[in-house]
């Protein structure tokens, strides 16, 4: 069995996106024959929910190497530079003692790719470097004129090209991302390969409570000026009494005082943070997927959720986002776009055809991490043996 040192900043039992895309594919890579080993940051072992959720992925990796931070006494934002002494240290030292076959990054944070400069250099080895966010295409620190943002940049326009020229392959999140890059890099075509994010899938929809009320779920942030999605979220209730919209994460002061303001608090329940395994539940027990999406290239992972539970999804994004044609490609999927005018109309439509699933089994069993690892299999053996 060839052995891939994985490396990742997040790894279970910290509970973000990209400690949840390691770890599946941790989970699934022996399976197909491969041993994962994994490097990651120490300070990932700290978390406060759900710890439980991958304890079968840490369990499959073959060794979990938890390497520190240098000036870890103090706090201040890195975008992941401090890490990366001890890495490139932890990187030698396992392809060695393990011998490691591949080499695989997962990111971001991104400027941490700069061990493959260093080991690609001293080291013969397969490198693939997985970007689960655009790096330069949307770059982070772009609303601050500080000195680190300056600087984080200046370094990364100049590090992507050389990382991504050193590399043998550069799996990407998304289609639209890929079309972006393309743009950017048409020389490096051939070592793109497009790996989404997925699901996991034991997780079947459960049988709804008895319960008449129409529930829409909704796990995530508001952006911008949220008034119009207030409004129409009350033009709704108001024509639908016996409707509601259940959400989930860090409680938003303006949306709880534009709720009140347009008296629709009992249409609205507000949860605040819960273990994932209940937000899982709720949306099993849901009607419809709320999904709010800013960055063209992305789709969020709280849609894969839906995707899991197989509950019809309605979304807010940009024309010709990744968002509108992942969800548009779906029977029950609603695309309202950024005109919040139209909203109203799209959630009638979706309660009026009431559809009781997102997509057949056959299209969504793509997305599951099973078959999302065979696919990353299928990158690792023909970089292997080019």
């Amino acid at each position: 069995m060839p052995n891939v040192l994985i490396i990742s900043k997040a790894f279970p039992p910290t509970q973000t996106v990209g400690g949840f895309r390691a770890a599946n594919f941790v989970k699934w890579l022996p399976k197909y024959g491969w041993k994962p080993y994994v490097i990651t940051s120490n300070s990932a072992v700290s978390s406060d929910r759900d710890v439980n959720s991958f304890e079968n992925a840490v369990s499959e990796a073959m060794v979990v190497n938890r390497c520190g931070e240098i000036f870890d006494q103090f706090e201040f934002e890195d975008g992941g530079i401090r890490w990366t002494p001890k890495l490139i240290y932890s990187v030698r030292q396992m392809i060695s003692k393990y011998d490691i076959d591949l080499v695989f990054h997962t990111g971001g944070p991104f400027l941490p790719m700069i061990a493959e400069l260093f080991i690609k250099f001293e080291i013969d080895i397969p490198y693939v470097i997985d970007l689960r966010d655009p790096w330069t295409l949307r770059m982070d620190y772009t609303d601050s004129n500080g000195l680190f943002s300056i600087l984080y940049r200046t370094v990364s326009r100049k590090l992507e090209p050389q990382i991504f020229n050193t590399a043998n392959k550069i799996i990407l999140n998304t289609v639209t991302m890929e079309n972006e890059y393309l743009k950017k890099y048409p020389h490096l075509s051939t070592k793109f390969e497009v790996i989404t994010n997925g699901f996991e899938e034991h997780s079947i929809r459960t049988k709804k409570e008895t319960n008449d009320r129409y529930q829409i779920v909704y796990p995530g942030k508001f952006y911008g000026d949220i008034e119009p999605l207030v409004r129409s979220l009350s033009q709704f209730f108001s024509l639908y009494p016996n409707s509601r919209l259940v959400h989930f994460g860090k409680p938003d002061r303006e949306f709880s005082q534009l709720v009140q303001a347009y008296d629709i608090e009992e249409h609205v329940d507000l949860r605040g943070y819960v273990d994932h395994s209940e937000v899982i539940y709720t949306i099993q027990q849901s009607d419809l997927g709320l999904a709010i999406g800013r960055d063209i290239t992305q789709v969020p992972m709280k849609v894969y959720d839906y995707l899991s539970c197989n509950i019809p999804v309605v979304a807010l994004c940009p024309a010709e986002s990744e968002l509108e044609r992942f969800i548009s490609n779906f029977p029950g999927g609603y695309v309202a776009g950024t005109d919040l005018d139209s909203f109203t109309p799209i959630l009638q439509t979706a309660r009026e055809e009431h559809r009781s699933q997102l997509v057949g089994h056959s299209e969504r069993s793509g997305y599951t991490w099973r078959n999302l690892t065979q696919s990353l299999v299928d990158v690792f053996e023909s970089t292997l043996h080019k």
